[in-house]
């Protein structure tokens, strides 16, 4: 079990919310990596983390890249993003847009 004592600290947190969503969220990242994200996502929007299968940044141009780890390493502190959930019904997959704002 994990107790507040025992918890890490967050390296970084950033804020996100949907687009029909007028207030923000804060995902408390405690290590830089997509699976952190993927992980904090989950456990804030109930999304089951196994169901993410890839993450994607949309870029203010309209460019879409394959997030990897590199890019989450790039997060400052109170960074801000839209995020979109496209669900796939037939594969039970997720796929999750970061958009810059």
């Amino acid at each position: 079990m994990t107790t507040p004592a025992s918890r890490k600290r967050p390296i970084v947190t950033i804020y996100v919310r949907k687009e029909e969503e007028k207030v923000y969220n804060a995902l408390m990242l405690e290590d830089l990596s997509v699976a952190e994200l993927k992980s904090a996502v989950s456990r804030k929007y109930g999304v089951p983390v196994e169901s993410i299968k890839n993450v994607y940044k949309k870029t203010k141009r309209g460019l879409l890249v394959n997030f990897d780890n590199q890019m989450v390493e790039q997060f400052s502190d109170e960074d801000d993003f839209i995020i979109k959930f496209d669900f796939d019904n037939q594969t039970g997959h997720v796929h999750l847009y970061i958009l810059s704002t």
